[in-house]
């Protein structure tokens, strides 16, 4: 249909966003006419290497980000804009590796001043359009939807968050292609290649970030309760959700943990602020949120930079996250436990989610352990085996109580769910015991204390001449449940050995020495 060569297909694609722009709307024809021009042009830009050679102009690379930017330029033209959105990824996705390669090693030659152009700019782009899209979003969500209009432009604008979604992961598979090679496996993606650029780490940064706040939206009230929308919702979720974790993934990749340089502290650490902001969105994926999760205890625990990431900064701010979304799930867990109903705890879905849910909390108490060894190792005081200044340790007692006296309520009062309660049991009862141990092994003075205070308690008088009761039997500090408290006492004796020599002996003389 039209002639090859930048040139033309130029002159071609620019008739066609003016006629857009003309009329406020981009109908379908012109849509699939747009892009199959621009996919001829950008085909046309990387199959001959003149544009990347010494000497080459750089003019078709010039045409292609000029004709991006117009498609990008009035977001109220959702079509047009979706076309740019799918253009600009286009051309780094069809960016040879090695072209794009060459962008990360900054350097003045013509070939990497072009690459890293292209590189800053269509990721400028991208990053500029997912902020706009979610900005009016949620203005579109608050304003409503009660008359077709404010449907037609909501409707409209999850379509195009889902594409944006989709697009940028498409470009970060790409980037990270090569493995070990790839571009955004670089270290130099967290300086600024030339200059009047931006350092790639911080382009990719911004859209995860806005990979976040799109999967936060599939979660909010306005949307949930419009049922024309859960199947928008549900592909946008899902888009979002992959290109968190693939994000996740490169910035917890051992490459960008080696070196604490630049801007990546700063960076990471707001990186970590974004997963804890998101992570309990998603929950409804196993495998998306065990990614990210893994990927951020990584980061927490390998990245160099101890005075931001130590006992006081992030990894203790993560492991107290962890105690909290572990508390949720183990009420949610007792939930599914105590339903009075037989007929619906036979039923294979309830089962299957109280296992889903135990599941979750074995997997994140299991990634507590290196939080609290980097905690503890940061922390000057633990290193009597104290932990005084920390404030992990009432966060992880609190934990701890709650999952136990679910798991004992749900044995007790589930009926025709027991043997589905004694299964959950066995899946997450290991893991909070070894974490206990370890716990108390670092922090053993509420031990200590507690062997004193029931010292003092049966030397004081019979409980028979006295009248007390078994329920004014102290608790270990901090407990709340008689019963929770015998239980973590009973772990932790099955669990002995774990305790150093001079614990054991502390221990085992009421706190002596």
């Amino acid at each position: 249909m039209y002639s090859s060569g930048a040139e033309p297909l130029a002159t071609s694609a620019k008739s066609l966003i003016d006629r857009a722009k003309q009329a406020a709307f981009l109908d379908t024809q012109g849509y699939t006419e747009l892009q199959q021009i621009m996919n001829d042009l950008v085909g046309d830009l990387f199959s001959s290497s003149c544009s990347f050679s010494s000497q080459g102009s750089g003019r078709d690379a010039e045409v292609g980000l000029f004709l991006v930017g117009e498609m990008l330029s009035d977001p109220s033209i959702y079509r047009l804009y979706e076309c740019g959105i799918r253009s600009a990824a286009l051309v780094l996705c069809a960016m040879p590796l090695a072209i794009a390669n060459v962008s990360s090693q900054g350097s003045n030659e013509r070939s990497s001043v072009y690459s890293s152009q292209i590189t800053d700019t269509c990721l400028s782009r991208l990053t500029s359009a997912g902020e706009e899209i979610i900005r009016r979003l949620d203005s579109a969500v608050a304003s409503g939807s009660s008359n077709s209009n404010g449907a037609v432009e909501v409707a409209d604008l999850l379509c195009l968050a889902t594409v944006y979604a989709e697009c940028t992961s498409e470009v970060v598979e790409r980037l990270s292609a090569a493995g070990d090679d790839g571009l955004l496996q670089s270290p130099m993606i967290w300086k600024s290649a030339m200059d009047n650029t931006s350092a790639v780490a911080l382009h990719i940064f911004k859209i995860f970030e806005s990979g976040c706040r799109i999967h936060l939206l599939c979660l909010n009230q306005a949307l949930k309760q419009q049922r024309q929308y859960h199947e928008q919702c549900d592909q946008m979720s899902k888009a979002s959700g992959k290109l968190i974790v693939l994000v996740s993934a490169i910035f917890g990749s051992k490459t960008h943990l080696e070196q604490d340089a630049g801007m990546k502290r700063s960076l990471l650490l707001r990186f970590c602020e974004r997963v804890l902001s998101v992570h309990k969105a998603m929950l409804g994926s196993a495998h998306q949120f065990k990614a990210v999760w893994e990927s951020l205890c990584t980061i927490v625990t390998s990245f160099s930079a101890s005075a931001s990431f130590g006992s006081s900064g992030m990894c203790a701010k993560v492991y107290i996250q962890s105690c909290d979304t572990v508390r949720c799930l183990a009420e949610q867990l007792g939930v599914l436990l105590r339903r009075h109903n037989p007929t619906l705890m036979r039923d294979q879905k309830v089962e299957q989610r109280a296992m889903r849910t135990g599941a979750f909390i074995k997997f994140i108490v299991y990634q507590m352990s290196g939080l609290l060894s980097r905690i503890y190792t940061a922390d000057s005081a633990s290193k009597n085996g104290d932990g005084s200044n920390s404030m992990t340790f009432p966060a992880a007692l609190a934990m701890a109580e709650d999952v136990l006296h679910e798991l004992a309520e749900g044995r007790t009062r589930c009926g025709a769910a027991l043997k589905t309660s004694t299964v959950v049991m066995d899946l997450v009862y290991p893991v909070i015991s070894k974490h206990l141990a370890a716990l108390f092994k670092l922090h053993l003075a509420p031990i200590v204390d507690y062997m004193d205070s029931l010292q003092l308690f049966v030397s004081s008088s019979s409980i028979e001449s006295s009248g007390q009761t078994i329920s004014q039997v102290p608790l270990i500090t901090g407990v709340r449940h008689a019963a929770t408290s015998r239980e973590i006492l009973r772990m932790l004796a099955l669990d002995f050995s774990a305790f150093s020599a001079d614990q054991q002996k502390a221990l085992l003389t009421r706190g002596a020495g």
